[in-house]
């Protein structure tokens, strides 16, 4: 019986069916899930946080490989299928809360989990990808790693290059706390029921490569930038409600790391931004 033929026949067990409202798709590609734990560089030690294990499939390779897996899922009948699955593991915590509203790192500490060795590995949801990725960036600073699933064209933004189409705030994000690169496309036949998107794994090695003065200011700014991406950044900046700063001191600041005032937001690199943001900071 092959992966896909369990995954139905447990569907039909518990009477139950993918819900829209939480983008469940499950991954019925047993060579998928190989090639992705294959590619996570998980050893014996490393403590696994998933989110969004639906059905487990995932679930069972990382509790084989791993000395413990924590798993976020919010479907109350994902919850009664992964306890009775998986019952006889001592290396599993499932925890029945919403990923977007709880602290990760108390959790970690509450549960007395080593440190040393925290990694990300999920098939995210895809209509929250982008928050659960801030979150993590923002918040999860245990977290060494991630090697997630999203849509192609997510991937795409995420490894994307100044002066491309998909380049933008999900790329700077990226990039200003971890190093991305793509592993591989997932065909739409790989889940059951099958998405319109093909999708991509994606591993983040969480190391923080620059330093803002003031992050606050530096995020605002991405956000400013990107907020009219037609528009000439000058004008974009100043026609949000982001960022407060006269047209004329953002001239100037362009002017002193020779940025012409026709420039877009998406003809700048990371180490202009943080330039840029340095400079309003100092105002």
């Amino acid at each position: 019986m092959n992966l896909k033929e369990k995954t139905n026949n447990m569907l039909n067990f518990y009477g139950i069916r993918a819900k829209k409202k939480f983008g469940q798709n499950f991954l019925v590609d047993e060579n998928i899930i190989d090639k992705t734990i294959e590619m996570s560089d998980i050893h014996s030690d490393d403590v696994i946080i998933e989110i969004g294990p639906g059905l487990g499939n995932l679930t069972e390779k990382l509790l084989d490989k791993s000395e413990l897996v924590i798993a976020f899922e919010i479907d109350e009948d994902m919850i009664n299928i992964l306890e009775d699955r998986f019952k006889n593991r001592n290396n599993f915590i499932l925890i029945n809360k919403d990923i977007l509203k709880v602290n990760i790192n108390d959790i970690l500490k509450q549960n007395n989990i080593s440190l040393d060795s925290v990694k990300l590995i999920a098939n995210l949801p895809y209509y929250i990808t982008t928050p659960i990725m801030f979150k993590i960036f923002e918040e999860s600073c245990y977290i060494k790693s991630m090697t997630i699933m999203v849509q192609k064209e997510v991937a795409d933004r995420i490894i994307s290059k100044p002066k491309s189409k998909d380049y933008g705030m999900l790329t700077i994000n990226t990039e200003y706390y971890g190093e991305a690169i793509k592993l591989f496309d997932v065909p739409n036949t790989s889940f059951l029921p099958s998405p319109k998107v093909t999708s991509s794994i994606i591993k983040i090695c969480l190391v923080k490569r620059y330093d803002a003065k003031n992050e606050e200011i530096f995020f605002k700014l991405i956000k400013a930038s990107f907020a009219q991406r037609r528009k000439k950044l000058i004008n974009s900046i100043e026609n949000s409600n982001v960022l407060s700063i006269k047209k004329e001191d953002l001239k100037k600041i362009l002017d002193k790391n020779n940025i012409p005032d026709t420039a877009r937001a998406e003809e700048l690199t990371i180490k202009q931004y943080i330039n840029i943001a340095n400079e309003i900071a100092g105002i």
